[in-house]
């Protein structure tokens, strides 16, 4: 690639690089690959990550929420999309606060849906938001439908940490059991939130879960309302004939 390349045609470029390469890319890699002026590269990377096309995370580079909608999964995100629909409508109604439902690309979670709160003070979160897959309810809800195998080797990537490894492998298989999983201030400081599991098919390949976040104040008593109706909306979701 050369200077003399069109700012649409880098745009394009660099997108098509990290959507086909197998793991994030850091700015070294790309000024590598691209033949950019770091100038140059920093600005078309700024335009991806406004348009939610690509995410950074740590000082790497990958293909955001956006661009996994228009690749493979895209179907799959559709889908889910429109079946949650109605649960997370009702999730919303009945409880008052924010909901959205979420996927896992790259060992890291994005919202590709969501509705917020009626109550004046309310939590929000950005749809092209990317976030690791050890902190938050979202993220454990969605780490703990992976396999064993899996499991340990996404929390051997994210934690160094051996007797944290084992926490929260610990914590994973609780909140399998449990059928749902609750965070505090993990991710936003008097944010608690809570997580079930909605994956709509059976063979590994796609994970997904439905979400409530309320400030920590208006928890309290509501705290098992909150969770058995997130709950109740995983399974309506579940409960939908896909065929």
């Amino acid at each position: 690639m050369t200077e003399t390349v069109s700012s649409q045609e880098k745009n394009l470029y660099l997108l098509k690089v990290l959507a086909e390469s197998q793991e994030p890319l850091t700015v070294q890699d790309l000024l590598k690959t691209s033949g950019f002026s770091k100038s140059t590269l920093y600005r078309q990377l700024g335009y991806l990550k406004r348009w939610g096309l690509i995410c950074e995370y740590s000082g790497h580079f990958f293909a955001g929420a956006i661009a996994l909608q228009l690749g493979s999964q895209n179907n799959y995100i559709n889908l889910l999309k429109s079946c949650a629909y109605p649960a997370l409508k009702h999730l919303s109604e009945v409880t008052g606060e924010t909901v959205t439902v979420s996927v896992v690309h790259d060992d890291l979670v994005f919202c590709v849906q969501m509705i917020e709160g009626k109550q004046a003070l309310r939590c929000s979160i950005e749809k092209n938001r990317s976030i690791p897959l050890n902190r938050g309810a979202t993220a454990k809800c969605l780490l703990a439908q992976f396999d064993k195998k899996q499991q340990i080797r996404a929390v051997r990537a994210l934690i160094p940490d051996r007797i944290k490894q084992v926490e929260l492998l610990n914590e994973l298989d609780q909140i399998q059991e449990d059928g749902y999983a609750t965070s505090e201030g993990e991710l936003d400081k008097d944010v608690w939130g809570v997580s079930s599991p909605i994956s709509l098919f059976e063979n590994g390949t796609f994970y997904s879960s439905v979400s409530l976040m309320a400030p920590v104040f208006r928890v309290g008593e509501n705290q098992g309302f909150f969770i058995e109706e997130t709950r109740k909306a995983a399974q309506m979701i579940k409960e939908i004939n896909f065929d």
